[in-house]
Order: structure tokens, then sequence, then C-alpha cells
């Protein structure tokens, strides 16, 4: 069985940037909506993937996904 994809985003609507993601599949990628991404999510990987907002990350789990950032 496959892993569930999971993508990390960060909502910069406010500064007219719209969504950045990061994920292991596709890096960093900038989406205009969460509809877009979602979209995007079902039609590469159907219903087994998760969307995380990473402001609801904990701080221990934030470092990581910083550290994964950096070494894309």
């Amino acid at each position: 069985m496959a892993k569930q994809a999971v993508i990390y985003y960060q909502d910069m609507t406010e500064v007219g940037m719209g969504f950045l993601t990061l994920s292991s599949f596709w890096g960093e990628q900038w989406f205009t909506s969460l509809a877009a991404l979602r979209l995007d999510m079902v039609h590469h990987f159907g219903n087994d993937y998760k969307i995380v907002n990473m402001n609801e990350l904990n701080e221990e789990a934030m470092k990581a996904l910083e550290a994964f950032h950096a070494s894309l």
C-alpha cells in the first residue's frame, strides 16, 4: 500500500501571493486557492492525501519542515 501524500500549506493571500505549499513529491509550489490545491491533490492521489496548515504545527514539527524546505 502506498504512503498517504501529505502537503503543507501557508496562506499568503493577504499579501497577494496565494498559497505556498511544501511536499516531498512537488517540493515548493504555489497555488492560487485551496480549491485549486485540492483539485490537484485529488487528480494525482485520489482520496489518499492530507493537507496540513503550517500555522497549526507545533514548534518541533515546524523546525523539521523548515529543515526539509532548506534541503529542497
